[in-house]
């Protein structure tokens, strides 16, 4: 059965969620590892406080701006289709697979990362509490049970207590005084038993998070050593529990670490202590996700790597979120990251007439156009008329056959290239773009194609320069495509023989020769050709004028030249020594040796389904000559 993931989550009135649309704040994961850049104030901490409580079921914490005091919620779709739902009015995800997952600790913030290295007023560190107490407590030992659970009966046992509990039971006539001094007198046996089964299944434990916490930090510094170590529990010192670490680093004993190693270092050390406990936790019937918010806080640029690369080798089968604040950070670990990784950005941002920030969520799978007006709304103008020229780019494109869209280097074309070709293009089509969109493409162009130029990215008339940007998408959007009908491909090959002298005349196609329709109006777009060979009586690339034949540079010149095919017909009809006329090139013109171009013209001025079947006859004809 595959592992349970995340497909999404949505938020509405939560946190820092204010209202908002369904698409506003759903983040689309599709069973997929997430990657967030937030700056400060993004709402980037409600993200992951709000899967936290929708995991551990704590108290849902309405938007403080909002009216609405018990519509708020918190929704997670899941791979199996399922979804759940933690909102204001109390109600909590009763899928077992989520409560299962509380019981991983998998949450992990700076914050907590800090816990083991800022502490104040002793030389050393005792790690039992944040094992036992923390993300350890549900590893279920070998024979006791769940650790916390063990390490709770355990920590309650004194003889005193026992002896109370046999005078109790004498008391209550539920035992004779014979096995009442029997059981006082084995109490302190029971005790120390229970004890060294703690301690032998809790040593052993350590050992396993010693193993994996050894692998881990050979990603960060094969020069640090460090092992846990846990002193023996002692009956009736319950308080002395502990757990140390001894720390080497160049083979060197480090006595008091959190004070002599850098906080890269103490960073590192932190992520894997928290790291290789989170993998000896039990995953049975749980979504097995990790979540780590702003944990690259601590760690430069050569640690925060093999944080990537431990997570990516040795946690495959576990979803992954992260969240960093970090923008340069958050696109060197894009390019790091392969796979099943998607990347959102978070920021803040206003809406409407608001006057509080709420956060504006940017992801992959938004279009450009979507992208422009949510990095508008963050006010990140750069990026805003970033995505404003790539949609325009894209508006364009798809108005312009494709040879008019790319050079013939192969090269795209820059947007103002494009905006010529298409103003051309609709004129031919006589359907003129309007002269108050041309005005507004001139007024945009400079913020289109150089949004940096301005002095501030937040002057109000930069603001209003992508605001009429906006405009512009609107008027290009209203120009239709036109639909397009290929009427012969790129390179075809075509040849003229005169029906009554020796002459022959080859050409080749170097364009798609097109139909353009539009409202039942048609436009034929002819396409350039590459004169190939003409001979006469035997004689190659004859010049009628001269009565001789083109030397070998004249021949070049003309192979090089790129006529379109109404020319290349004009000037055969000009041949006049053998009396060329229109009517007889497209009569006696075959395509690829088989139709006649003439064939081609008369199907021009048919219906549309007519062409089109005529079209499509002629494609199965080729395809099975070839057969």
């Amino acid at each position: 059965m595959p592992e349970l993931k995340l497909n999404y989550i949505k938020f509405f009135d939560y946190r820092a969620f204010f209202n908002g649309v369904e698409e506003d704040y759903l983040i689309d994961l599709g069973g997929n590892n997430l990657l967030v850049y937030g700056e400060n104030g993004s709402g980037k901490s409600s993200l992951f406080r709000g899967l936290r409580d929708f995991v551990f079921g704590y108290d849902f914490i309405t938007h403080n701006q909002s009216e609405r005091e018990s519509e708020g919620f918190i929704e997670v779709g899941f791979s199996d289709g399922t979804k759940e739902r933690f909102d204001a009015t109390g109600n909590k995800s009763t899928k077992s697979e989520v409560t299962n997952t509380a019981k991983l600790n998998s949450f992990l913030s700076y914050k907590e990362l800090l816990k083991t290295h800022l502490f104040e007023g002793t030389n050393e560190i005792n790690f039992f509490d944040l094992l036992v107490d923390g993300i350890l407590e549900h590893h279920q030992l070998e024979s006791l049970g769940s650790l916390n659970s063990a390490w709770q009966g355990l920590k309650t046992l004194s003889v005193q207590t026992e002896e109370e509990k046999v005078k109790n039971s004498l008391a209550e006539k539920e035992i004779s005084e014979e096995e009442a001094a029997e059981l006082i007198e084995k109490i302190p046996d029971d005790i120390d038993e229970k004890i060294e089964n703690f301690n032998g299944e809790i040593d052993e434990l350590i050992s396993e998070v010693n193993q994996e916490l050894s692998k881990f930090l050979g990603f960060f510094d094969p020069d640090l050593e460090v092992v846990l170590q846990i002193n023996p529990i002692e009956k009736e010192n319950y308080n002395a529990a502990d757990i140390r670490l001894e720390v080497k680093l160049f083979g060197q004993k480090i006595e008091v670490h959190h004070d002599f190693l850098n906080e890269a270092r103490l960073s590192a050390l932190a992520i894997s202590i928290y790291l290789a406990a989170l993998k000896l936790n039990p995953t049975a019937d749980s979504v097995k996700l990790i979540f780590l918010d702003d944990v690259f806080i601590g760690l430069d640029t050569s640690n925060r790597i093999p944080l990537l690369d431990i997570l990516n080798n040795e946690f495959k089968d576990w979803q992954i979120l992260i969240t960093t604040y970090d923008r340069h950070w958050f696109e060197v670990a894009k390019k790091h990251l392969k796979g099943n990784w998607k990347g959102i950005e978070m920021y803040a941002g206003r809406k409407g007439t608001s006057n509080f920030e709420v956060p504006v969520i940017i992801q992959e799978s938004n279009d450009y156009l979507t992208r422009a007006k949510k990095y508008f709304d963050a006010k990140d103008y750069p990026a805003c008329s970033n995505y404003l020229r790539k949609e325009l780019e894209k508006l364009l494109k798809q108005r312009l056959p494709e040879e008019y869209v790319r050079s013939f280097e192969g090269k795209p074309k820059m947007l103002s290239q494009l905006w010529e070709l298409c103003v051309d293009r609709y004129d031919k089509l006589k359907v003129p773009v309007d002269g108050e969109v041309k005005r507004m493409f001139e007024l945009t162009r400079l913020v289109l194609l150089n949004p940096f130029s301005h002095d501030s990215i937040h002057h109000p008339i930069y603001k209003k320069e992508l605001e009429n940007a906006f405009e512009l998408i609107n008027k290009v959007k209203a120009h239709p495509i036109v639909n397009q009908i290929v009427i012969l491909t790129k390179a075809s090959q075509l040849e003229f023989r005169h029906p009554k002298v020796n002459y022959t005349f080859k050409f080749e196609l170097r364009q798609d020769w097109r139909l353009d329709i539009r409202d039942g109006i048609r436009s034929v777009d002819y396409p350039k050709c590459k004169v190939a060979y003409w001979e006469f009586e035997g004689k190659p690339f004859w010049d009628f004028k001269k009565e001789t034949s083109l030397t070998s540079v004249e021949q070049s010149k003309v192979q090089e030249r790129d006529d379109k095919l109404n020319k290349i017909i004009e000037n055969l009809s000009k041949v006049s020594s053998i009396s060329i006329t229109r009517s007889m090139i497209l009569k006696h013109t075959k395509v690829e040796n088989h139709w006649t171009l003439k064939s081609y013209f008369d199907k021009i001025d048919e219906s549309d389904n007519a062409f089109i079947e005529f079209i499509k006859e002629i494609w199965t004809n080729v395809k099975n000559r070839f057969k």
